[in-house]
């Protein structure tokens, strides 16, 4: 029993010491600058606009533009049901316009109108891009996207830029992201001033 009072006691001690010494270093040190926007890429505002061949018109509103196989059945239903958790948490008035191009040419308006459904985008009305290789292709090169189809499957990069009202790329996540940092950038991007 004394050797385990002894221990605790000792413990204890180590423990106020190490506090004491983090305390008196913290005065010390530097404030640490957080990044505005937490995607693993991001850019001021103007920067870098956003590459429109192919796209619907993305000013007026912030933006998602991510790519998906409408009829992929591995991660692009995770990134999916992600994006709309997101999306759901969101107020209205803060909700972007979500693009969604197609990394597979086989595809169909009804195999994305499904997509959306199953992934529980629908609600949000997604603008899916559509098309043959050659016009996807275009796309996929100017967003740095990587397209190679494998057998039963289509790999390619899981990336989501965040746009802003000026249509300018502000911050890109690779996927798996955490949804609390792409939340927070939606909203501060729609909190900017247009």
């Amino acid at each position: 029993m004394r050797r385990f009072a002894f221990v605790v006691a000792a413990a204890a001690v180590c423990g106020i010491a190490a506090g004491v010494a983090i305390a008196a270093l913290d005065r010390h040190a530097a404030p640490v600058n957080l990044p505005e926007l937490h995607g693993q890429a991001s850019w001021p505002a103007g920067a870098r606009p956003a590459p429109a061949r192919g796209l619907p018109p993305l000013q007026g509103r912030t933006s998602v533009v991510t790519f998906m196989d409408p009829l992929c059945t591995s991660i692009c239903p995770i990134e999916g049901r992600q994006l709309a958790s997101i999306l759901r948490r969101l107020p209205p008035g803060s909700r972007p316009t979500v693009v969604l191009v197609s990394v597979n040419p086989q595809a169909t308006a009804r195999d994305a109108a499904r997509a959306s459904r199953k992934w529980q985008l629908a609600p949000f009305h997604p603008r899916w891009v559509l098309g043959t290789h050659a016009a996807l292709s275009k796309v996929w090169a100017a967003y740095h996207v990587q397209v190679r189809p494998t057998k039963g499957d289509i790999v390619h990069t899981l990336v989501a830029y965040l746009l802003d009202r000026d249509g300018n790329e502000r911050t890109a996540y690779l996927f798996p992201f955490a949804p609390a940092f792409v939340q927070h950038d939606l909203a501060r991007l729609a909190a900017e001033r247009a």
